[in-house]
């Protein structure tokens, strides 16, 4: 059949995207773009025969292609409903056999749960509660929104695999690249049987259409999201569902945002020694100061643990290198369940700030020379006679139009919050210069910086 040969066709050509040999990293270029081997190449034939057979539907010289295309298609959507027919009778005669008992079918794409997950008890009781509690119709949507290397992932995946039980399809998406989360959908729409023919619809909407009368309870997570407007398309419409969305920006509707915060200095100490066993006698004073040290980011502790773990080192003798070569050591070890050590993930983070808004990544440097408690913005920004002239040539172009104009310092406060670099502090509940002020000159527009310590 033509449509067959066109598809292995392209088949062919993609191969290399799943030889890991190409790439010298040990990974495929498929799986280093997260998508399942096979998918892209079933993807574009997809696109490609529906391209033609479209243009082909006006004459030109693509109408033979498209005629055999169509003789095709019409010969495989009769083979596909008996297929379906014979699956039916199968699950017929399996019923019959044992004596009514259900037989559950269940679609499940996850990553594996992780071993240690700390202090999130309370705030996994919060998010069933957002999940399945009694309201609006149709899907429950919950953002988790928190600083990158908060564990905002490994809450989801904690979160799904303590409830996999109650529900019939369970599927994680890598949400950051549009083009990755499609594929995820196209394999999704196949395995729910809703796929698999050049000419049917979008797999979105037919993932969407399945979901939408799907008889069980279902979740998908939607990883690492951009922001709303990258994923509001994939969301499903209708459903008995649950849709989980790991993002560090927080622009979200309120009653869909969950903060997903760091780890309180107790738990992130325990975690700690959990995590390595360290049975030293110092180990508990240790951990401590340690865990106060990483400021209780779950990335930061996780990466400490495997580094002590591969080296064999004591927490203490970690604490110590750790404040020689703070820097150094935030690059080392390989953490389970993250994809980035805790510098890489800031530096990109930075990286992308600063191609995107200059003035709100001068103002995370001033930030960063403040103590780690809530700061009063309307203070900090607030114009003074003179002040240009103090600042020196690289810093002045970049915080000046922040002191001078009320909108450009608003939007800079509004791109750290896209990396939840800063979060909202509340009108008079700061531990700094409100606490000493008389609670009716709060200024109502303080923030704390991510982190409890000083930024590297």
């Amino acid at each position: 059949m033509l449509l067959e040969a066109l598809q292995a066709g392209i088949a062919e050509r993609l191969a290399v995207l799943d030889d890991a040999a190409l790439t010298g990293t040990g990974q495929s270029s498929a799986e280093v773009l997260g998508v399942p081997g096979g998918v892209l190449a079933e993807m574009l034939g997809r696109h490609l025969v529906r391209e033609i057979m479209v243009r082909g539907s006006g004459g030109g010289s693509l109408a033979p292609l498209a005629d055999q295309l169509n003789h095709d298609v019409t010969h495989l959507q009769g083979q596909r409903l008996e297929g379906m027919l014979a699956q039916l009778a199968d699950l017929v005669r399996t019923l019959g056999a044992a004596g009514g008992a259900t037989v559950v079918s269940r679609h499940v794409r996850l990553l594996p749960q992780l071993e240690f997950v700390a202090g999130r008890e309370k705030l996994l009781a919060g998010l069933d509660d957002r999940l399945t509690g009694g309201g609006a119709d149709g899907p429950r949507v919950v953002a988790l929104c928190g600083l990158g290397g908060a564990g905002k992932t490994s809450v989801a995946l904690e979160y799904a695999h303590r409830h996999l039980a109650e529900v019939g399809v369970g599927w994680q998406f890598a949400a950051e690249d549009p083009a990755v989360l499609e594929a995820g959908f196209d394999e999704l729409a196949t395995q729910l049987g809703a796929g698999g023919l050049p000419d049917d619809r979008d797999p979105v909407t037919s993932v969407h259409g399945v979901l939408a009368t799907y008889p069980r309870q279902w979740l998908l997570v939607f990883d690492n999201a951009r922001d709303r407007a990258a994923v509001e398309r994939f969301l499903p419409p209708a459903g008995r569902g649950r849709v989980l969305i790991t993002t560090q920006n927080q622009h979200w509707p309120p009653a869909r945002v969950l903060q997903v915060p760091v780890l309180d200095t107790d738990v992130a100490a325990g975690f700690l020694i959990s995590r390595t066993a360290d049975t030293d006698q110092r180990a508990a004073g240790a951990a401590g100061d340690l865990a106060a040290e990483l400021g209780g980011l779950p990335l930061a502790l996780e990466q400490a643990g495997a580094y002590i773990q591969a080296t064999g080192d004591s927490i203490a003798a970690y604490l110590a290198s750790f404040r020689r070569r703070r820097a150094d050591m935030l690059d080392r070890g390989e953490p389970t369940g993250y994809s980035e050590t805790v510098a890489t993930t800031w530096r990109l983070a930075f990286e992308q700030l600063q191609h995107a808004a200059p003035g709100a990544a001068g103002l995370l440097r001033v930030l960063a020379y403040c103590a780690p408690e809530v700061i009063p913005l309307s203070l900090l920004l607030h114009p003074r006679p003179g002040l240009a002239e103090q600042l020196g040539d690289e810093v002045a172009p970049v915080l000046v139009p922040l002191l001078e104009d009320e909108l450009a310092a608003k939007d800079a406060i509004a791109a750290l919050r896209r990396y939840s670099l800063i979060t909202p502090a509340g009108r008079c509940r700061c531990t700094g210069w409100c606490r000493r002020s008389p609670p009716t000159r709060c200024p109502g527009s303080c923030v704390r910086r991510g982190g409890r310590r000083p930024l590297p």
